[in-house]
């Protein structure tokens, strides 16, 4: 083709796939055929601050396997280093292998979906690059999506070709939002394989694992969000949450029950963890758990609860900041659970919430959500996921 007009973003482009060549009195640009790996490679992602999450587990069950693929998880935290198999490959998010490693990459496998953690380049820079991406991404989500943001999560928003769903909440919601049901896979999520029935214990032990707030954080930096103390400290999600955890009559109700109650903090308000709690011997705070441990788990509206669901644990929702949460404040409304159980099940003051679990300790039995989950009795879920990555069926 004639010679044309050059913007100066693409001249790193030029250089690296075209030959600019002059033959009989004309310019020409001549592409360079890209020189492929010769294996397939893929890449596997969580994201920055997160420990281990379905990317990880995913990447850990498909190395295992003599399939002539290169795979590499992407580092983003210096904590998963720890669960890396030895041997393994890795590389550094946003190290120059990382570039050229996503320019080769036949398969993106990621359990967080936003471009900024999966691209290493800065947005304004996604133009450079976007002709030398040929890769398909797998979703593998990090919880089950249950909150209704078409916004977010539609085809036209974010780079899933094809997303794994764990139950009919999720799939009715990515379908509601337009992709196409032979982009859904219902086989469940990695994290789910770790979750048995029956290994469930029938110890005396609550969980508290609330969620965090985008009102009450500031920017995002490097993944990082950065909390607000004064707006934190003085929220009415705060002030009733602590209230609830040092009242003096869930203390007594866990003492008569023979009960603990342990308290497990978003890792965005992790630094407040010791504001919520004072001295006290059945209540406290964990950043690890087995979810298997519990016979009763309240949260507010975390996906997290979706764990529990699946091991067939009583769930309560306690959302001391309804008013706030209902106007939108926290970025959306519309939750599936909300839809699906009468208001007056939601506890919205430390005083409902110890009404709620006194009733439990009658019936045994939380809020009434039922949820259906995708289940395979000869495969698990990362096994049915790698069988799909590689179009070949199950072989057990």
């Amino acid at each position: 083709m004639p010679l044309i007009p050059i913007h100066a973003e693409l001249t790193e482009y030029i250089k690296d796939r075209v030959k600019i060549i002059y033959h009989e009195n004309q310019w020409y640009l001549l592409e360079v055929e890209e020189k492929k790996p010769e294996k397939e490679i893929w890449l596997y992602y969580d994201c920055s601050g997160v420990t281990i999450d379905n990317g990880l587990k995913q990447f850990c069950h498909d190395i295992a396997m003599s399939d002539g693929i290169d795979r590499y998880y992407v580092l983003t935290d210096k904590k998963q280093n720890k669960y890396i198999p030895p041997k393994a490959n890795t590389v550094i998010f946003g190290s120059k292998k990382h570039v050229e490693l996503l320019l080769q990459a036949s398969k993106i496998i990621t359990a967080f979906i936003e471009n900024n953690n999966v691209f290493p380049f800065p947005e304004k820079e996604y133009s450079r690059y976007a002709n030398q991406m040929h890769f398909e991404t797998i979703y593998l989500q990090h919880g089950v999506l249950h909150i209704d943001m078409p916004w977010k999560y539609s085809p036209e928003k974010i780079i899933a070709d094809k997303i794994v769903v764990a139950c009919d909440v999720d799939y009715r919601i990515f379908r509601k939002n337009g992709f196409a049901k032979t982009d859904l896979w219902k086989v469940g999520l990695p994290r789910f394989d770790e979750l048995h029935k029956a290994n469930k214990s029938d110890k005396q032990r609550i969980l508290y694992a609330p969620s965090w707030r985008s009102y009450l954080v500031g920017e995002n930096v490097n993944g990082d969000w950065k909390a607000l103390d004064k707006k934190f400290l003085s929220s009415r999600y705060y002030m009733e949450t602590k209230a609830f955890l040092e009242s003096d009559v869930l203390y007594k109700m866990l003492e008569k029950q023979e009960y603990t109650l342990d308290v497990k903090v978003h890792p965005i308000f992790q630094k407040y963890a010791d504001n919520f709690i004072g001295s006290n011997d059945r209540i406290h705070l964990k950043s690890s758990i087995n979810e298997e441990d519990y016979s009763l788990m309240i949260t507010d509206f975390s996906s997290y609860m979706f764990d529990f669901l699946y091991l067939g644990t009583a769930i309560f929702s306690f959302i001391p900041d309804y008013q706030e949460f209902k106007c939108g404040m926290n970025g959306y409304r519309n939750v599936d659970f909300m839809t699906k159980i009468d208001e007056e099940e939601i506890a919205k003051t430390s005083d409902e919430i110890i009404n709620k679990i006194e009733k439990f300790f009658m019936t045994r039995k939380g809020m009434l959500y039922d949820v259906h989950f995708w289940k395979n009795d000869i495969c698990n879920a990362t096994e049915l996921i790698y069988q799909k990555m590689t179009n070949q069926p199950c072989k057990h």
